[in-house]
């Protein structure tokens, strides 16, 4: 018997509360939309205005949950459930009926199974309707048909057969170091110093590349083999060396997350790309077993390049390839992107069902029922798995994965980390009509993404958060740019924005960022992602080919500069002005500050701080200067006055006790008097931490 089976026959078997029904009170984390698109909770977030309909006392609530009409056929029928809580003995479930006129099913049990309450047509115009019923369960479930099926708000009566439990205990997570949080996203052909600017690559990788490279004749599985040193992307005397490249990415010290996409050519007998699931025509995308083509790929990938020495006989390659195994080369796999997108229509857009059956396969073999030469974790247990990027910073559509995995799988969630996309503009994300870029202060981009560590925290322990897409464009006709802001060009806009934003995501409790994108596609296209890269394009540049971006030199900076560091603190004075800390990972006296104005065109300002440092150096990020610009910062009395505080942000590196107090313009007294130790400063150097005397010493 499973848990929740167990659990709902324990409470089935306790007493009814006295007193009667009563009206039952919902939260946001009660609410799982299946479809993964929308907040369901809009259906239950007017509690106050709704009353008591039941007792001829209902108001008129407005808040609508849809989804439209636009790709309507992706989300409808449009299923939520409530979790309760409890097992409560329903009598009575009511909604406000609005405009159109559709079904409406609702239906309770214990989440897997289910019993119907009743169905009505949304008929009743702006007036509330309700239906009694008998049923108990924990979970109540709703399907609306279609966008007529036009709700603003549920009432639901009952008696609980016992207390709500509390939610879980949050486990709060420590912060990574910047050298694990910084990455990029990038490809094989890229210039390998400049993808070394971070500590992680997001790896764009298709299937097709390592099985037959677009060619419908190669051999279908189980009899196809894999090209991976040279891939299939190769001719006479050349081709893609993926040993080569995973191999020298590592001994850098770049780790490596390869986000597999597409299908191969023989699936379909035709080149599909991303367009079509990987699941061969006729077969049931829910069941993880339809998976097991492309289970068995991330198997072969995993055993080549993860920690772990499988057999021989179990691995394919083509004659060009020898077999190789355990190579140690990569830490995570991630099976997709963005599968809820929706501009590919039914044939390339995951449900959160679709989804969570295809991790099930890719993650362990469906727990090991498809067999033990399938799945990631069967090839190598120390490779993790990330969930697929999402399109926007939604936890609907995680909830909602989280809820089928639950169902399908003894051991839940199959996935190390969640992942999520987000670029900041005037529209809230890509899926918006934007018409500029905005600053990660303006969008709130580290509070959005708080709230998703907050949630993590709860509901899934121990796996990690990345933002693997956010970035800018440079050219001014994009409306995801970095606009030229006073007397800062938009490279340089484009340059503090991300270094900006990786401290929002450090100090929002995600593990990782990858800024996308390695290279321009396009210099001198206004089309979005054409110029978001860190570099110049290779084609059609307006600068020299693959030269380097004000913002390649200033993440280079942030990285190499602050990769031993965690976030610690957030000091920031208010008006603008931002001041986090930040603590080595080994030398505990040993710390360093951020500091900067969200206000772009403001005029740069001194900010007094109070900090307890013995010593300090500052390390402004400049153009052209990969570790940027390093100066002496007199300290006195543990205080210290950094000037030219700006947009641009300013690093401070150095010794310190207990940071106590800090202000702007004005310095509160330091309990903890610390002599006064300048620092002669030179450009470039190491990232300090573990010195003292002097921390740039002049050769």
């Amino acid at each position: 018997m499973s848990m929740k089976h167990l659990e709902a026959a324990v409470l089935g078997l306790a007493l009814a509360l006295p007193g009667g029904a009563e009206m039952l009170h919902v939260s946001p984390d009660d609410i799982v939309n299946l479809g993964g698109k929308g907040d369901g909770y809009l259906l239950f977030d007017e509690a106050a205005l709704a009353g008591d309909p039941k007792s001829g006392t209902g108001g008129t609530p407005v808040t609508e949950f849809t989804n439209g009409y636009i790709n309507k056929d992706l989300y409808y029928p449009l299923e939520t459930v409530v979790d309760l809580g409890r097992v409560v003995d329903l009598s009575d479930v009511w909604w406000f009926d609005i405009n159109g006129s559709d079904s409406v099913e609702v239906w309770c049990g214990d989440g897997d199974e289910w019993t119907g309450i009743g169905a009505r047509v949304t008929s009743d115009y702006m007036r509330w309707r309700g239906i009694s019923t008998t049923c108990a369960g924990r979970y109540v479930k709703f399907r609306m048909k279609s966008p007529q099926s036009a709700l603003t708000e549920v009432v639901l009566y009952g008696t609980p057969r016992g207390p709500k439990g509390d939610p879980p205990a949050p486990v709060i997570a420590e912060h990574p170091t910047m050298g694990a949080l910084v990455g990029m996203n990038g490809f094989v052909d890229d210039d390998r110093e400049v993808l070394q600017a971070v500590g992680n690559l997001r790896e764009y990788h298709s299937w097709q590349w390592d099985d037959g490279n677009g060619d419908a004749s190669t051999p279908a599985y189980p009899g196809n083999l894999f090209g991976w040193a040279p891939s299939w992307v190769r001719g006479t005397n050349w081709g893609w060396d993926f040993d080569d490249f995973y191999g020298d990415m590592h001994k850098r010290g770049v780790s490596m997350q390869p986000v597999f996409q597409g299908t191969p050519a023989w699936m379909f007998g035709f080149a599909a790309g991303d367009s079509l699931k990987p699941v061969v025509s006729g077969a049931d995308s829910t069941d993880p077993a339809s998976y097991k083509e492309h289970a068995d790929y991330m198997f072969q990938f995993a055993a080549r390049y993860g920690r772990t020495v499988v057999p021989a006989a179990k691995l394919r390659v083509d004659s060009r390839n020898q077999v190789r195994s355990g190579l140690g080369f990569v830490d995570w796999m991630e099976g997709w992107n963005e599968p809820d997108k929706n501009w590919k229509t039914a044939t390339g857009h995951f449900s959160p069902r679709v989804y969570a059956a295809m991790a099930s396969a890719d993650y362990d073999g469906d727990e090991g029922r498809m067999g033990k030469d399938v799945g990631i974790r069967n090839a190598d247990p120390t490779m993790k798995m990330a969930l697929p990027g999402l399109i926007s910073i939604d936890l609907n559509y995680v909830k909602a994965v989280k809820w089928w995995s639950d169902r399908i799988r003894n051991t839940g969630f199959a996935g190390d980390a969640l992942n999520f996309h987000h670029y900041c503009n005037d529209a809230g994300g890509q899926q918006g009509l934007a018409t500029t870029g905005i600053s990660p202060e303006a969008d709130d981009l580290r509070g959005k993404l708080g709230r998703i560590a907050q949630w993590r925290d709860v509901w899934l322990p121990g796996k990690e958060l990345w933002l693997s897409e956010f970035g800018w464009d440079t050219d001014a006709g994009s409306v995801f740019r970095a606009p030229a802001t006073g007397s800062a060009d938009a490279y340089e806009m484009q340059a503090r924005w991300v270094v900006r934003g990786f401290l929002a995501v450090a100090a929002s409790g995600f593990d990782r960022a990858h800024v996308y994108t390695s290279r321009d596609s396009w210099d001198a296209s206004p089309g979005t992602f054409a110029t978001s890269g860190l570099v110049h394009d290779k084609y059609d540049t307006l600068e020299a080919k693959l030269s380097r971006k004000v913002s390649w030199y200033w993440v280079n900076t942030l990285h190499k500069t602050l990769r031993d560091f965690r976030f610690d603190k957030d000091l920031s004075p208010g008006g603008g002005f931002h001041v986090f800390r930040f603590v080595h990972d080994s030398s505990a006296d040993s710390v360093a500050f951020a500091v900067w104005n969200e206000d772009d065109a403001a005029p740069t300002s001194t900010v007094d701080l109070s900090t307890g440092l013995v010593s300090a150096v500052v390390v402004d990020f400049a153009d052209k200067e990969p570790l940027g610009v390093h100066g002496a910062l007199p300290v006195i009395g543990g205080k210290v006055a950094l000037a030219g505080v700006g947009g641009r942000p300013r690093l401070i590196l150095g010794r310190t006790g207990e940071v106590v107090s800090i202000g702007k313009a004005g310095i509160a007294r330091s309990e903890d008097a610390t002599r006064n130790h300048r620092v002669d400063g030179r450009r470039g150097g190491k990232s300090p931490g573990l010195r003292l005397e002097p921390l740039f010493p002049v050769p």
